[in-house]
């Protein structure tokens, strides 16, 4: 289970269910070919059209790491979510910015203080 906005749970509510388990389907409602490279062009597709630049389909998982270990999620609970195999915790350090998990950190430790 992955945990997610409101917003992203309102809108999965009103989605009609189709023939795929998978959430993200392309046009017919099939799972990407993951073989094929529809997906990645699909995806630069719509960075293009929102104006985004520069960033990868993987950058999303990298943001979900980074967001959840400066939460104060175990890197077991980190992993579980996107498919990392527990095995191997130090592929998390590819996807984690270590920059945003001090700023969290030190916020946590700010907070704490303050609290007495």
């Amino acid at each position: 289970m992955i945990p997610i906005s409101e917003r992203l749970q309102t809108c999965l509510a009103g989605v009609e269910r189709g023939p795929a388990p998978t959430i993200l389907t392309h046009a017919a409602g099939l799972p990407w070919d993951p073989k094929g490279n529809s997906f990645r062009a699909a995806w630069r597709a719509a960075c293009v059209k929102a104006g985004i630049e520069g960033v990868t389909f993987h950058d999303l998982r990298g943001t979900f790491v980074t967001q959840r270990l400066a939460e104060g999620w175990s890197p077991m609970e980190v992993a579980i979510c996107p498919g990392h195999s527990l095995r191997d915790l130090s592929m998390l350090d590819v996807y984690a910015d270590r920059s945003a998990l001090v700023k969290a950190a030190a916020q946590r430790v700010a907070k704490r203080l303050e609290n007495g």
